[in-house]
């Protein structure tokens, strides 16, 4: 059976949500609205986050970052994602390398770890 990509995206969400309130933060997924979309994930820690979640085999960080912090309207934005790729002949898909990595501006980075 054939996984939808909406489907690996609201599973990845759900699997982000339930990963960081293990860790004692706070975490809720947000509603999708259309034009006024702030993005998927609210991860509340020092600071209030807005992650954009992405399941996908290929992701250009850059622009997909870019739109998010567009979006959220907030600093402390992230991109958090899981590279997906097709292995053997069942075509199931499982992560590659690093199975997620988390995206920030080097501005975001540098106040996160204390600078100004």
């Amino acid at each position: 059976m054939k996984t939808k990509p909406k489907d690996l995206g609201t599973r990845f969400e759900t699997f982000l949500v339930n990963y960081w309130r293990n860790h004692k933060l706070g975490a809720w997924r947000l509603a999708e609205e259309g034009i006024n979309d702030q993005g998927d994930i609210l991860l509340s820690g020092i600071e209030q986050w807005t992650i954009e979640a992405k399941a996908r085999a290929n992701l250009n960080v850059s622009q997909t970052l870019a739109k998010a912090k567009e979006k959220s309207g907030s600093p402390w934005t992230a991109v958090v994602w899981k590279k997906l790729t097709r292995k053997g002949d069942n075509q199931r898909r499982s992560a590659d390398g690093e199975p997620v990595v988390v995206i920030m501006s080097l501005d975001t980075f540098t106040r996160l770890i204390g600078g100004e």
